[in-house]
């Protein structure tokens, strides 16, 4: 009996498994994704704009379709070629597309110009609210979802006050405020239990002053702490439940991790990476990744220690990787990291990291065509078939999928997962 119960506990652990790689709202993209410039190829390239000027958004993955903000249009997009299946009118544009829309079932939320956000229903295109806030500025911060309601930041200018708010998701109705000076850039929050965390810019045209990172009490608004730190905060902040620490970076150089308990902050870690960083901490294993700007049109990703905030190496890149990594553990022997970079020409790179790993692997997963380059600070997007999603300056979008035979893999763990079911449902039978 004993042994039938082991056996039970390793099919249980396999189903897990296999049936985590194709789950959904993955921090980590267990998606078949290319790994190397030879199973990439480019599914399709649709131009939407022609400058940064006026540059689609990053897009945001619904299901089969894909959200786009163009212009005053919100797009929902094919994502099998590209082509736009239906649109809908939005009160302003985004600023620049650094942000996409967030999608939440059937709701997509709209960051646009006037510290405005915009919520529409996903199938019908149909407006549901609009909220915009007094003190204005633009809407530069990732709209995060967690729990009935929406957390998001704006910006008015280095020196200017600006506002963070919380919205109810589904009437958009204020349900608190913070004003900062300095305001909000990029500045994406963790829910961390009772608490929502982020940071802010140092009020100053200046990029080494004292700045904070906020802990606020999500059912009140009430501040329940604050740590001053050095330099723009112009990253989300990451939250290790591991550890309990949350991690940030800032334009001054630095990478912050604090401890965190019942909305305190505690202890805090420093560690000088070199140069300037906008790059969400990604946390896997013991590991954190970051990108850096080490020169004009120069950056690395950085491969820091968790705990101690040692740097163990750093991967040069084409360009300063501005924006949040993609990370996937979808293939044995390590973890693959995804970035775009702001210079030209504006393609794909991608590293492979592995525990006691000490030296770089990465190498270019995807350049784009002259006519379609273009600097690029955009995150990249994936679905739960492994294509890749992302945008430059040029105006195009690109869908970059694995050029081995996805569909073959799928239904090959597909098969899997339905054959440990049918077995572990066998072994109940017998052993009950």
């Amino acid at each position: 009996m004993k042994t039938a119960k082991g056996i039970i506990c390793v099919f249980l652990c396999a189903v897990m498994l296999f049936g985590t790689a194709f789950g959904a709202d993955c921090a980590i993209a267990s998606y078949p994704v290319p790994i190397s410039r030879n199973t990439v190829s480019l599914k399709w390239a649709v131009r939407f704009g022609t400058s940064y000027r006026d540059a689609p958004s990053v897009p945001a993955v619904s299901g089969d379709c894909l959200a786009v903000m163009n212009g005053k249009k919100l797009l929902k997009v094919n994502k099998s070629d590209g082509g736009v299946i239906e649109e809908a009118e939005m009160s302003y544009s985004p600023a620049l597309g650094y942000v996409p829309p967030t999608i939440n079932g059937d709701m997509v939320y709209c960051p646009i110009y006037n510290a405005t956000v915009e919520a529409f229903d996903f199938n019908s295109m149909k407006k549901l609210w609009t909220y915009s806030d007094e003190l204005g500025g633009q809407a530069l911060t990732n709209i995060i979802y967690s729990g009935g309601l929406v957390f998001t930041g704006f910006w008015n200018d280095e020196d200017e006050t600006a506002s963070y708010v919380c919205l109810d998701a589904l009437t958009g109705s204020l349900k608190w405020r913070i004003e900062h000076k300095g305001g909000f850039y990029r500045a994406d929050c963790a829910v961390i239990g009772d608490y929502a965390v982020f940071g802010g810019d140092d009020g100053t045209v200046y990029d080494d002053r004292t700045s904070c990172i906020y802990s606020v009490e999500i059912s009140s608004g009430r501040i329940k702490d604050k740590a001053e730190l050095n330099g723009d905060i112009r990253s989300g902040v990451s939250y290790c439940e591991e550890n309990g620490r949350a991690y940030a970076v800032s334009k001054s150089g630095y990478i912050y991790s604090l401890s965190f308990k019942n909305g305190v902050f505690g202890e805090i870690k420093k560690a000088y990476l070199g140069g300037a960083s906008t790059s969400t901490p990604a946390i896997y294993g013991g590991r954190v990744y970051v990108g850096v700007q080490t020169g004009a049109l120069k950056g690395n990703i950085s491969v820091l220690d968790r705990d101690t905030l040692g740097i163990i190496y750093t991967a040069e890149t084409l360009g300063y990787p501005q924006s949040e990594l993609l990370l996937s553990d979808f293939y044995s022997g390590g973890v693959q990291i995804y970035t775009t970079y702001n210079a030209l020409p504006g393609g794909v790179m991608v590293m492979t990291d592995s525990e006691g790993q000490t030296e770089p692997d990465i190498d270019v997963l995807f350049t784009p065509e002259k006519n379609q380059s273009g600097y690029s600070i955009s995150a990249i997007m994936t679905d739960n078939g492994g294509t890749l999603y992302y945008k430059n300056d040029s105006g195009y979008i690109f869908a970059l999928e694995n050029s081995v035979n996805t569909d073959k893999m799928r239904t090959f763990f597909e098969k899997l997962y339905s054959m440990l079911l049918t077995t572990l449902e066998l072994l109940n039978k017998i052993f009950s």
